[in-house]
């Protein structure tokens, strides 16, 4: 994905922090609720699922078993949490309402371990999440969130970032170690999706006090916990050189920025002289993206677009990123 150099589209623009939650420039309000997925993906993509330009593909067999692969290996982990945890509260029931009210009520009862909760919606921040597991905090009262994943977390050898493992048998930060040997690897997608329920957290009242704190459950079968706000992300800046970012940082301005994307999106849906603020351009998601029978044939079109060459494709500040002109606010 790229942004579009087309002309400033018409709405209200707000002062942009970025040492803090960061501002939307347009009026989001009417964007509906976005989860975590929304940051983690291009904004292309959102901005298509709202216009919806042709007929989606379908997911491809190869996806779809993934997918598949990865529901089952969450089935697995929190049947084992449960053995573990007798006393485990698990939300039951379907329904949406429901299941935010009981997950509310099981957070103010203090329950240690919650499986399967759908978070409170935010709506001013426009944001709804399900975390797989919410775990209490043990200095004072508050959970953080902890997401299953089906891969791995641990590497061997120096690197990565701080390998602080807890057992499934005793699931929290406070009871985490360093495993001797190992580095933890970091997922993006996996720490922005942390970080939305964390914001998810803080909005509802029920964030643990003290460091912001995720963990992931891989396939190496402890919980690898991620500090949100350590500075460890490369990110492009104003100034032309790499910037470090905390992981809250980096959430909180891609999902900002989506939902710009969104709102924009529908006013251009009600009115098509509104110029969009995204334009295709090809980078590794493309591959399983249900819009590339979109976004395909018009990067093939003519010349090509540059984002299509081998070794190339697109990066902020890279070779293929002069064809497009910025829109996305300078940090």
């Amino acid at each position: 994905m790229t942004v579009s150099s087309a002309g400033a589209v018409p709405g209200s623009v707000r002062g942009i922090q970025y040492h803090g939650p960061v501002s939307t420039r347009y009026d989001t309000s009417g964007v509906p609720p976005q989860g975590g997925y929304v940051a983690k993906q291009c904004p292309v993509r959102a901005q298509w699922d709202i216009i919806r330009p042709c007929e989606p593909l379908p997911a491809s067999p190869v996806l779809a078993r993934r997918f598949a692969r990865g529901q089952q290996f969450e089935e697995e982990v929190a049947a084992r949490l449960l053995a573990l945890h007798p006393a485990a509260h698990v939300i039951p029931g379907r329904a949406r309402a429901g299941r935010e009210d009981a997950t509310l009520g099981a957070m103010k009862a203090g329950r240690p371990l919650i499986l399967g909760g759908r978070l409170p919606v935010d709506l001013g921040g426009r944001r709804v999440g399900e975390p797989d597991l919410l775990v209490a905090g043990t200095g004072g009262p508050g959970y953080r969130p902890v997401d299953i994943k089906h891969h791995r977390c641990l590497d061997a050898g120096p690197g990565g970032w701080p390998s602080r493992c807890s057992p499934l048998d005793g699931p929290v930060p406070e009871a985490a170690e360093l495993v001797p040997g190992f580095s933890a690897r970091a997922h993006r997608e996996d720490l922005l999706q942390l970080a939305h329920y964390q914001r998810m957290l803080e909005a509802c009242g029920m964030a643990a006090p003290g460091k912001r704190l995720g963990g992931i459950i891989g396939v190496d079968g402890v919980v690898t916990w991620y500090d949100l706000d350590a500075r460890r992300w490369a990110t492009p800046s104003a100034t032309g050189r790499p910037k470090r970012r905390s992981t809250m940082e980096v959430y909180d301005f891609e999902f900002a920025f989506r939902l710009d994307v969104l709102a924009v999106a529908a006013q251009h849906r009600a009115d098509p002289s509104v110029p969009l603020l995204v334009v295709p351009v090809r980078i590794g998601e493309c591959a399983e993206c249900p819009w590339w029978s979109w976004c395909g044939p018009r990067l093939r079109a003519g010349s090509g677009d540059p984002s299509l060459l081998p070794r190339l494709g697109w990066r902020p500040g890279g070779p293929a990123a002069d064809h497009v002109g910025a829109r996305r606010p300078a940090r």
